[in-house]
């Protein structure tokens, strides 16, 4: 399963507002402010992997 399909079946409930980083089948939310640091730290955990990165808005939860 790729990235995005794993970020599909993410409960968006509670999060609103932070980031989502998904690669390897790894979901890491994050903030902004920590955002570059736990994107570095997944890149350097999955090397071979490209992540799927996405802010959680409130707008995307309406359309959901």
């Amino acid at each position: 399963m790729d990235n995005y399909q794993h970020y599909l079946k993410l409960d968006l409930s509670e999060p609103e507002g932070k980031w989502a980083i998904v690669i390897g089948g790894e979901i890491i939310i994050t903030d902004e402010k920590n955002l570059k640091t736990e994107l570095e730290k997944a890149k350097i955990k999955h090397s071979n992997e490209i992540p799927f990165v996405t802010k959680i808005s409130e707008k995307l939860l309406r359309v959901i």
